[in-house]
């Protein structure tokens, strides 16, 4: 049989490879033209600046006893700020107004100069608790204005209300979907008249006002109160004015843009 040795029959020798004619097969021969072009350049995506919430910095409330269980609170401002830096934050979303302040013990004035002397910018958006801003399209421009300033530069920022959970809860879910972090809606979709049964809901006379919801702006808002109620208290977003507020925040970012407007926009978030 051809190819096959013989039992017996002397095997024929064996061509040895020296390492060096090893070596040599593995080197490529160079182009003619020159070296191989490089691989094109990829840059890594920006990185986002984080967004935490807290309580109100510096807050003093129920120094003469607990009030239902719940002990008193004595926060030095200066070393909340402190620590706030000290988190990379270079800017402070405050939600209350002066009164609110006030009540809590920490007087604007204070609450300034304090963040002045740190270096802390302050972002004011007053709202009432358990309420939402008055306009959408005014929020949404200072929200713009954050996220373009300090989200895309990679720069962290705090939101505050007077426990962190319901104001400033809201100002994080309108972030979230402004930078599209929990998915986009699409342009047009199948209407929804109900909502999710974890979601604070309006009563009777509210509901029967209410206008029908599209379901998929429903899906997404209730994706990004979960990952805020995750991600900070289950509590948070507390009313059906809120939940409200984050459907209507959701489809104005429907609207299309026109002229300058719609060039600014897309040169803020792009």
């Amino acid at each position: 049989m051809t190819g096959v040795n013989r039992l017996g029959a002397s095997p024929e020798p064996r061509q040895s490879i020296s390492h060096s004619d090893f070596q040599l097969n593995l080197i490529v021969p160079a182009s003619p033209s020159g070296p191989p072009p490089l691989p094109p350049f990829i840059p890594e995506p920006p990185s986002l600046g984080n967004m935490y919430l807290s309580s109100c910095p510096g807050k003093k409330v129920r120094l003469s006893g607990p009030v239902k269980g719940k002990c008193g609170v004595c926060r030095d401002l200066r070393m909340d700020f402190r620590r706030i830096k000290d988190y990379g934050v270079v800017c402070i979303v405050c939600c209350l107004d002066d009164e609110e302040l006030e009540l809590l013990g920490v007087p604007w004035s204070e609450y300034s100069n304090v963040a002045d002397e740190l270096g802390l910018d302050v972002l004011r958006i007053p709202t009432p608790e358990g309420l939402t801003p008055a306009s959408i399209p005014d929020f949404d421009a200072q929200l713009t204005k954050l996220i373009k300033s300090y989200t895309l530069n990679g720069k962290p920022v705090l939101v505050h209300c007077r426990g962190g959970v319901g104001r400033a809860g809201l100002v994080a879910c309108c972030w979230v979907l402004k930078l599209g972090l929990c998915g986009r809606i699409e342009p047009t979709s199948v209407l929804a008249y109900t909502a999710p049964e974890d979601l604070p809901t309006a009563d009777d006379e509210t509901a029967d006002e209410a206008l029908p919801i599209n379901k998929d702006t429903m899906q997404l808002v209730e994706r990004v109160i979960t990952v805020i109620r995750r991600r900070r208290s289950p509590k948070a977003i507390e009313t059906y004015e809120q939940v409200r507020f984050l459907v209507d925040f959701a489809e104005y970012q429907r609207i299309p843009l026109k002229g300058d407007d719609a060039q600014v926009a897309h040169q803020d978030l792009d």
